[in-house]
């Protein structure tokens, strides 16, 4: 906590058990910071500001299906076409059955708004 605070990194941990797909209460609370992070910060001109991260311990299995997750949700994209990407550039990514079921059975049913979508495809923020 203390090394991401010296750099002016703030860090939620959203926890769920390993190879296993986010519940309900975890994307909830994963698009609430999205929305929050929409409120408190603007686009930067000078390239200066925030990212959003999203890791879990190997960076693979619960990572990769929350952003898949998100980019079915936001994008439109299927999960099978997501998952084939992800694993093009991220190899190993999304590690169960599972997993791979939860993304390809996603619907479109998006609990965002077009705000937090517009959040989330923003490279660059600055605070207020």
């Amino acid at each position: 906590g203390d090394y991401f605070r010296s750099w002016n990194i703030e860090q939620d941990a959203l926890q769920f058990e390993d190879a296993t797909v986010p519940p309900k209460h975890v994307m909830e609370q994963l698009h609430e910071l999205l929305e929050q992070l929409q409120k408190d910060v603007q686009p930067s001109c000078n390239g200066m500001g925030s990212s959003v991260v999203i890791h879990c311990t190997a960076g693979l299995g619960r990572t990769g299906t929350c952003m898949g997750a998100l980019a079915v949700e936001m994008t439109g994209i299927g999960g099978g076409p997501w998952l084939g990407w992800a694993r093009i550039y991220r190899p190993g990514s999304v590690q169960t059955l599972q997993q791979e079921r939860f993304l390809k059975t996603l619907g479109m049913t998006s609990m965002t708004t077009s705000g937090c979508m517009a959040s989330v495809r923003r490279a660059m923020f600055t605070k207020r």
